[in-house]
C-alpha cells in the first residue's frame, strides 16, 4: 500500500493561484486543501488532520496574511506548522515583515 504524501494547505484569494497550486502538487504526489478565507482555514483546523505546510498570500480578505501567521504562531496546535509565504509583494519591508509574523520562507 503506498503511502500517501504530506499534506499542503494554501490561503491565497485567487482561486486560479489554488488551482494551479493543486495540479502541480497533487501531480507531485502530496494532499491538498485551498482556501480563499484564511477564516475557512482558520476553521479547518476544528475539523482536519494538521497540514505539514501551509502556503500564505500576504494580501488576504479579513486577514492581512502577516495576521494569520501570527495566529498560526501564538496556537501551541500550530505553532510548529512551516509557513511559506508566496506574494506579489516584493518591498524589502514586506519581506522583513513576513518573517516578523513567523514566515519560514518568503
Amino acid at each position: 500500500m503506498e503511502r500517501p504524501g504530506a499534506t499542503i494547505w494554501a490561503v491565497d484569494d485567487e482561486r486560479d493561484l489554488l488551482d494551479s497550486f493543486e495540479l502541480f502538487l497533487t501531480d507531485a504526489g502530496f494532499l491538498f486543501e485551498g482556501f480563499e478565507d484564511p477564516r475557512d482555514l482558520l476553521a479547518a483546523f476544528e475539523t482536519k488532520p494538521l497540514p505539514d505546510l501551509i502556503v500564505v498570500d500576504l494580501n488576504l480578505p479579513y486577514l492581512t496574511g502577516n495576521e494569520l501567521m501570527r495566529r498560526l504562531r501564538e496556537n501551541p496546535r500550530t505553532t510548529n506548522i512551516p509557513l511559506i509565504v508566496v506574494t506579489a509583494l516584493v518591498s524589502e519591508s514586506s519581506v522583513l515583515n513576513a518573517f516578523e509574523a513567523g514566515a519560514d520562507d518568503v
